[in-house]
């Protein structure tokens, strides 16, 4: 037989002192708590009713997921990967999504579910039974620059009334490196391109930089970590979009043999989302400057023998008019 909610049924005609047993079928997979008040003396009695109450208890509670992400240089757009898993569950169970997230529903597979979030993004999974346990992970983004902060519930086991939350904190800054080219002395070559290495561990593919001083605005490539690039005099390049904490070491190639003396501040650091960071190289070159000749030596003798050829002449004469006089 069988019977609905708030249903009983009351059997009649039983032979007095017959004995009786009554079960239900187990819906403990669908839930259920079961619970049976009944007689202790299982025996059909004259004109005593015989009692057996069955209750069920079915209690379901919510989980809700959040993602949150922090930071001066975050993607608003990226879906972030999750797994959800509650052992023993399999099926369809609706969530309600906010933030954006529009509503919908998981596929538990042995106990497993996925799904993405966006930053700002949550979902309530709703009629979860009561007393589970659950696991929330999220995808390792680590690579990326992600650093992530788990705010969540210590007894992750799930609660009749009560929401359970876990809140996944993403973190991601970046900051600014500037390398400057300074030319110095009389002996400088302000047309010639200066060769920098610069070296950022783990880094690779694009980076785009701002061109200062006459330098153009463009990009650099790093291959496991390093990049290329050249400066003139007065020159500088701003690069961008530097993850937060990284090492770098910026060297310029040696000019010591064109008769360039190197001067360099800045060339080793770490990236702050904080403060900018600039790496200064200053090269000095100087040269003799011969002062400029008033004339030849040819011209010089010329005018000392014409002066003294002057000068006795003068002598002469004037030795000539003595001698008239006397």
């Amino acid at each position: 037989m069988v019977a609905r909610d708030g249903v009983s049924i009351k059997i009649t005609e039983f032979l007095d002192g017959l004995k009786y047993t009554v079960t239900e079928t187990d819906y403990s997979a669908e839930g259920y708590i079961t619970s049976m008040v009944g007689e202790d003396i299982k025996f059909i009695t004259k004109d005593i009713t015989k009692t057996e109450t069955f209750t069920n208890s079915r209690n379901t509670g919510v989980l809700v997921v959040e993602k949150v992400l922090k930071g001066n240089e975050t993607d608003a757009n990226k879906e972030f990967e999750f797994s959800l898993e509650i052992p023993g569950l399999n099926g369809e169970y609706n969530y309600e999504g906010s933030g954006g997230k529009a509503n919908g529903a998981l596929e538990f597979i042995e106990g497993v579910a996925n799904f993405t979030l966006k930053g700002g993004e949550s979902i309530k999974i709703l009629e979860i039974l009561d007393s589970l346990a659950y696991e929330v992970t999220e995808a390792d983004y680590s690579e990326e620059g992600y650093i992530t902060n788990i705010v969540g519930e210590n007894e992750k086991f799930i609660k009749a009334d009560v929401a359970k939350v876990e809140t996944f904190v993403n973190s991601r800054n970046t900051g600014i490196l500037v390398i400057k080219k300074i030319l110095e002395g009389n002996g400088t070559d302000a047309k010639k391109d200066f060769e920098f290495t610069l070296e950022i561990p783990g880094l690779n593919g694009e980076y785009n930089y701002e061109g200062l001083g006459g330098k153009a605005n463009g990009t650099i490539t790093y291959t496991e970590g390093k990049t290329n690039f050249v400066l003139k005099g007065g020159e500088s390049i701003k690069i961008v979009s530097i993850l937060d904490g990284l090492e770098y070491k910026v060297t310029e190639a040696d000019y010591s043999k064109d008769g360039y003396d190197t001067l360099k501040d800045g060339d080793k650091g770490k990236i702050n989302v904080d403060e900018v960071q600039i790496a200064t190289f200053t090269n000095k070159r100087n040269v003799v400057v011969e002062s400029p000749k008033t004339g030849d030596e040819e011209n010089i003798l010329h005018w000392l023998y014409v002066t003294f050829s002057a000068l006795i002449a003068i002598a002469v004469l004037s030795l000539i008019a003595k001698r008239i006089k006397q």
